[in-house]
């Protein structure tokens, strides 16, 4: 995998498509998002997002008792795919 952060920021690390990226324990090793699908997974067993100003991040809100895999909960939008997004918007009651 590619994080896509990696390869459309500019930052002081390598932009080659080398698949150097992964998912571990549900979070992207380069960028720390959560995997596309747990997060629907998790707002589909009734997990809630809180909004940023950014239009291409939101947070998965954990319950107090659940630490959240990155620390923080972040969601990066550039990992969905189309697909995934329509299942986001599904899962959040966006469209029936």
């Amino acid at each position: 995998m590619n994080c896509p952060r990696r390869i459309n920021e500019i930052g002081p690390w390598n932009y080659q498509e080398d698949d150097s990226d992964h998912w571990k324990d549900d979070c992207c090793s380069f960028c720390g998002s959560i995997n596309p699908d747990k997060v629907i997974e998790l707002i589909k067993s009734g997990y809630t997002i809180t909004r940023t100003d950014k239009n291409y991040k939101i947070y998965l809100n954990y319950p107090s008792h659940v630490k959240a895999p990155n620390g923080s909960g972040k969601v990066y939008l550039m990992h969905f795919s189309r697909e995934q997004i329509d299942q986001l918007n599904q899962a959040l009651g966006y469209i029936a």
